[in-house]
């Protein structure tokens, strides 16, 4: 958390042919970087998505949302603690989706807190 960016998310993956970022400030953009190639910065558009993940994107392209599949998913804001971790939001779910939202996410608090991989019960 930093004062002026509260629940800001930033998400970037680099690899050796080239990376990608998300922001969550900017939730419908993509931005993808190639070695060999112009950057390119994608919308979101479920009509490019996989069958099964187009088939859980709850909102068409352009619709300006942080955090649909939570917001549609989940509720009842809770907290657990974690030796490493000072609070990590629990969300009880309301659907398939978001029961996989929920263990995901707290493998990855039981990964961090214990210091090892953990893996997600689905």
């Amino acid at each position: 958390m930093t004062a002026g960016r509260k629940n800001r998310v930033v998400l970037e993956v680099a690899g050796t042919d080239g990376a990608m970022a998300w922001d969550s400030d900017a939730p419908n953009h993509l931005w993808i970087g190639h070695r060999d190639a112009p950057n390119q910065l994608l919308e979101r558009d479920p009509a490019l998505l996989s069958p099964p993940a187009r088939a859980i994107s709850h909102h068409p392209g352009g619709t300006p949302r942080v955090s649909p599949t939570r917001s549609n998913n989940c509720s009842a804001p809770s907290t657990t603690r974690s030796p490493r971790v000072a609070q990590v939001p629990r969300f009880i779910p309301h659907s398939p989706d978001g029961d996989r939202e929920t263990r995901l996410c707290e493998a990855i608090a039981r990964s961090n807190g214990e210091g090892r991989w953990v893996d997600a019960t689905f």
